[in-house]
């Protein structure tokens, strides 16, 4: 949902039948998914909602409601299953703002987005939209500050904050981004 820059998520009871997800609705609960969550975040307030749902489709059950509300399956969305080349950041194709969904969505507890540093995968796990207009070639790096580093997306810059070499530790990215004009997404140990 964050990755998908979707306004709200939420956590579903529902009695299982033979599909995917398809059976009845026992319990529901929506939440909105705010601009500074990650997927830690989403997932403790899905933990904070589920015993509450939990208990309620108990209390159904055992005064013999098994109905549940009937899905509608022409709203129905599957989702493919994701990949590990599917946290590579495509600095080319993203938007500042699709880059920052994908380093909310997949930080820890997940393995994280990733793009090319010299060769080896370089993790960013967080990340910050700027307010500032700073355009330019995609994936390079045009300003170091003191909590990270500036780096060009498709249509504008984001703040890179902590990041991990692969067989590194996590630091701060201008600890390891330390000259402006480096690039970002290109696997050749040369670049």
């Amino acid at each position: 949902a964050i990755i998908n820059g979707e306004d709200f998520s939420g956590c579903s009871i529902i009695k299982m039948n033979e599909g995917i997800d398809s059976g009845p609705i026992l319990e529901q609960e929506k939440y909105k998914i705010e601009s500074d969550d990650t997927v830690l975040t989403i997932h403790e307030k899905t933990f904070e909602i589920f015993p509450r749902l939990l208990l309620k489709a108990i209390e159904k059950i055992e005064i013999g409601d098994y109905g549940g509300k009937i899905q509608d399956e022409s709203k129905a969305t599957y989702y493919h299953r994701r990949k590990p080349e599917d946290g590579e950041i495509k600095w080319n194709f993203s938007t500042a703002h699709e880059v920052y969904n994908l380093v909310r969505g997949l930080t820890h507890p997940y393995p994280g987005a990733f793009t090319y540093f010299k060769g080896k995968k370089l993790f960013l796990w967080s990340s910050e939209l700027i307010d500032e207009d700073i355009r330019g070639i995609p994936g390079r790096v045009c300003f170091i500050r003191d909590n990270g580093v500036i780096v060009v997306a498709k249509d504008r810059s984001l703040l890179i904050k902590e990041v991990q070499l692969e067989g590194g530790n996590i630091q701060l990215s201008n600890q390891i981004l330390k000259k402006q004009g480096e690039k970002l997404g290109i696997y050749s140990k040369e670049d």
